[in-house]
């Protein structure tokens, strides 16, 4: 937990749960490995927290497209994405939310979102990062290849930090997200 002001909290081993308090707070993401971790206020918007993602994956992403936003619109199409940070965006019309923030619900959710469009990636070896709302908290996962296909599997998922109280992905903006090469 961290006081009143900006603080600099670093991913530790283990599910840890973090109360930022008041400021403009920094959570380095530095491994795809220690656990999945909780934020009970990370504050979205141009003024908001920041989630740094300095992983090793992270900074091999060379896309021009290192942040971006995925609006689901509902009408019916497979959507790729890129490698990078994407966000789906459930606030959007015609775009549900994910059933929950597990591994196993989140493929699903990609695999069906609001029963018209279905999220893979652009190539069978891409990796990246996606963030994804059940409605109630937003979850920041990592995927990878794990069966040389675009489609995002659970097994290609991990979950590696939860916003709760971030009921909408789409209000991440990109103040609240750095560590891209792209």
């Amino acid at each position: 937990n961290s006081g009143d002001g900006a603080d600099v909290l670093n991913q530790s081993a283990g599910a840890d749960t973090y109360t930022f308090g008041a400021g403009v707070d920094h959570y380095n993401l530095g491994s795809l490995t220690m656990g999945t971790d909780t934020i009970t206020d990370f504050a979205v918007g141009n003024t908001g927290d920041v989630i740094d993602i300095n992983t090793a994956a992270a900074a091999a992403t060379t896309d021009a497209d290192g942040f971006g936003t995925m609006l689901i619109d509902g009408v019916g199409a497979t959507t790729e994405i890129v490698d990078g940070f994407v966000i789906v965006d459930n606030g959007d019309t015609g775009t549900d939310n994910a059933t929950g923030l597990t591994a196993a619900a989140i493929a699903t959710y990609l695999g069906d979102i609001g029963g018209t469009t279905q999220v893979v990636k652009d190539a069978a070896t891409a990796t990246g990062y996606l963030a994804v709302s059940d409605g109630t908290d937003t979850a920041i996962i990592h995927y990878a290849d794990g069966n040389a296909d675009v489609t995002i599997d659970s097994g290609e998922i991990t979950v590696l930090l939860v916003l709760s109280g971030i009921a909408d992905a789409g209000t991440i903006l990109t103040a609240n997200i750095e560590g891209y090469a792209g």
